[in-house]
């Protein structure tokens, strides 16, 4: 059996751990006590992490057949010719890219001249962040808050282990926690001094607009937010106002504001970007893009989102005429990609991330394999030690010590703008949750649903496991899980064994539910029920 000393993937923070092997398809984790993160702890997801790199393994193939990975590289290189560079795009998601991969990635698309990559779906803030926000803070300034505000987060379920933090500010400090939400958090009783719940009124509205309008109301009563430290989480479902919103409640009451985020190496990646003067494009503009036929040919580098279904609808459009799949694992994308090329599993690669602290951490392996494919196949052809030597230089380090090295480098400045509004895709949701909004209650009644608010509470499975390790393997599928409130149960006539049927988009989906003293219009589940927003306006019915 073999020992590796790695890191988590499940989120920004970047857990230690051990994980050791037998075989390729048989693991089992210990905790690294002296992980300069996580002292050891580990949350469900950590302590499953051997499920997710248990899976079948991909093959390296062109058109289903087994070839060489030279081979592979070259047919990629030669096909890519064969396009104009307008229809071409890439996409990565930095969850368990380390930097010196997303340095070849960002390489390879700058000399193909292509505009249209993106990095998981975060240059739609750099409209409205600092260089802050990817530069990271110390996880020990939420132990030493005094105020800790928690802007619609829930650290119990999105990042188990900065809970924990919280507890010990609690403890050590006697911080004041307040906590800005929807509902009442049941898991956080007694430790949370005043929950400030939004008004939502009118149920349609947009999570960010709703966001600003909350961030103003606390402006009114300045005083008992001054100084204090605001937590919130940044992913690819949050809308920019949110960020936004975030931001100017922190600058307007003098506070700090600590972004958390649900992509290992989501600070890092970022960084090297703008380092680049790299900006890339909205990740969901450019799946409307091959949606539409725009872009014809797609290169996906260890995409493990979209594994989880994102942009689902989009890939299978079938309007791509040229698809490649760089990953460690098999999944439903990889089996219609023309291309397949296996890359090396996470905790198995040399290379570097940066937490959502700001902080440099080993991925623990030897293997430079991923940096080597890409760089052939950009023709650059650079040596490992050469593409870290420039990772060290963007990230302004010198050495690699998880215990003291963290960034000095600085994503641009704040004037500048990378994006302006909404998205041509954000309009058009916003136009259809207008339509959904204009609908009949009498045709509500007549379809036997009722209109919901959902709030979907992210987590480390919500954006990371893939849908047969949500099945558990069986094929049949565990219900996810909704808290409803006792009027729901009585307007739908629900008892105890009964199921809802949730509808959304065309979709629907068999959940559980469980009865929570939350407000009358809002469910919330902590499982994926949709793949579109946080905040929804979904259909719901008792099961037949």
């Amino acid at each position: 059996m073999e020992a590796h000393s790695t890191i988590c993937p499940g989120c920004g923070l970047g857990c230690g751990l051990y994980l050791l092997r037998e075989g390729a398809t048989k693991s089992m984790i210990l905790h690294r006590k002296h992980s300069a993160v996580n002292a050891g702890k580990l949350c469900k997801f950590g302590m499953q992490i051997h499920r997710f790199y248990d899976r079948e393994r991909l093959r390296t193939a062109v058109g289903g057949e087994n070839v060489s990975e030279e081979e592979a590289v070259k047919e990629v290189r030669e096909r890519l010719e064969t396009f104009r560079r307008e229809e071409i795009a890439f996409l990565a998601v930095p969850s368990t890219l380390t930097n010196e991969e997303v340095l070849a990635f960002l390489s390879l698309v700058s000399e193909l001249r292509v505009e249209n990559f993106s990095l998981g779906g975060f240059e739609r803030f750099f409209s409205v962040a600092d260089s802050e926000i990817f530069a990271g803070k110390p996880l020990d300034e939420v132990e030493r808050a005094h105020k800790l505000l928690l802007f619609f987060i829930d650290p119990f379920v999105q990042y188990p282990l900065l809970a924990r933090r919280i507890l010990r500010a609690k403890q050590r400090s006697e911080a004041t926690i307040i906590d800005v939400s929807f509902a009442e958090n049941e898991r956080a009783k007694g430790i949370y001094d005043e929950t400030i719940l939004a008004e939502v009124g009118d149920m349609f509205r947009d999570f960010g607009e709703l966001a600003s309008e909350v961030a103003n109301a606390l402006l009114k009563d300045s005083d008992k937010l001054e100084n204090a430290l605001i937590l919130a989480d940044m992913n690819p479902l949050s809308p920019p106002e949110f960020v936004s919103a975030t931001i100017s409640l922190a600058k307007e009451t003098k506070s700090q504001v600590f972004f958390l985020k649900p992509f290992l190496n989501a600070n890092g990646a970022n960084l090297i970007s703008a380092s680049m003067k790299m900006r890339g494009r909205d990740i969901f503009e450019i799946l409307n893009d091959v949606k539409e036929g725009k872009i014809k040919c797609l290169f996906m580098l260890e995409t493990g989102l979209f594994n989880c279904g994102f942009g689902k609808d989009a890939l299978t459009s079938g309007n791509l005429e040229f698809l490649v799949v760089q990953d460690a694992f098999r999944s439903e994308i990889s089996d219609i990609a023309d291309i397949t090329i296996c890359s090396e599993p996470f905790f198995l690669k040399r290379g570097t991330v940066v937490n959502v602290e700001g902080r440099v951490l080993s991925a623990g392996g030897d293997s430079q394999r991923t940096v080597e494919i890409l760089e052939r196949m950009s023709g650059a052809e650079r040596t490992y030690e050469e593409v870290q030597e420039e990772v060290f230089k963007r990230l302004g380090i010198s050495k690699l010590n998880e215990y003291e090295s963290f960034v000095s480098a600085f994503v641009g400045s704040s004037e500048e703008k990378w994006k302006e509004g909404k998205t041509a895709e954000e309009k058009k949701e916003a136009a259809s949750k207008e339509k959904e909004a204009g609908e009949t209650k009498t045709k509500e009644e007549e379809s036997g649903a009722i209109t919901q608010l959902l709030w979907q509470k992210t987590s480390p499975s919500f954006w990371h496991l893939p849908e047969e390790m949500r099945k558990g393997g069986s094929g049949k599928g565990e219900e996810a899980i909704v808290e409803i409130s006792p009027s729901l149960a009585r307007r739908l006539n629900l008892f105890r064994g009964e199921a809802l049927e949730i509808q959304h988009k065309g979709e629907r989906m068999r959940v559980a539910f469980r009865i929570a003293e939350i407000p009358s219009y809002l469910m919330i589940s902590s499982d994926r029920i949709a793949r579109d927003g946080i905040l929804l306006s979904v259909k719901v019915r008792k099961s037949r």
